[in-house]
């Protein structure tokens, strides 16, 4: 996410109680987990629409049939991700941390 402008994200932590509303905090993923999400959301559905689309294509179907046929499995593709999203989110963990008042 960009620092330059307020976010509004959900982190459960136990330690929730030393936080407060309106409390300017710094949240960050592990490295490994971000290029995890960034896989899941990008890389693998491009990857996925362009090896349909050209699977079709070299078939001989036509482009408008091909190009839909990627277009839904597109959708698809993230609808299974909203039905599992609870356990995605359970992979990718969040740290807080409280920023230093200067």
């Amino acid at each position: 996410m960009s620092e330059s402008q307020d976010k509004l994200i959900t982190v459960a932590t136990p330690s929730a109680p030393q936080y407060h509303v309106g409390e300017e905090v710094e949240v960050s993923v592990q490295q490994q987990m971000g290029i995890k999400a960034v896989m899941i959301a990008y890389v693998f559905p491009f990857l996925l629409v362009m090896a349909v689309l050209l699977g079709l294509l070299e078939s001989g179907v036509n482009e408008l049939s091909a190009g839909l046929s990627a277009l839904g499995l597109l959708a698809l593709y993230y609808i299974v991700l909203v039905l599992f999203r609870r356990r995605i989110a359970k992979d990718i963990v969040f740290e807080i941390h409280k920023l230093q008042e200067n």
